[in-house]
């Protein structure tokens, strides 16, 4: 049966990272959550862009099948973006 906690995640992290800062991503609103985490409006301080960051929610951190849905996932993403940050050295 699958773990109920991946449904949704904790509304607590969800509303802390508004404001903080993660390597060179400001972090400046919550544009969606889901099973695996929350996606955000960051801006991106090397690039002066903005961009939708997607956090893995804490509760999955240490799952590793979740972990690694979600680095296919990325990987995917950037793939079709013709970006590969999250997927270098894989």
């Amino acid at each position: 049966m699958r773990d109920q906690r991946a449904e949704v995640p904790s509304q607590g992290f969800q509303l802390s990272m508004i404001g903080r800062t993660i390597s060179h991503y400001l972090i400046l609103e919550q544009i969606g959550a889901g099973g695996m985490g929350v996606v955000y409006r960051a801006h991106d301080e090397r690039l002066d862009r903005d961009v939708a960051l997607k956090v893995l929610s804490p509760e999955l951190a240490d799952d590793q099948e979740f972990t690694d849905r979600f680095r296919r996932e990325a990987c995917a993403t950037t793939d079709d973006l013709q970006v590969g940050h999250a997927c270098e050295g894989r």
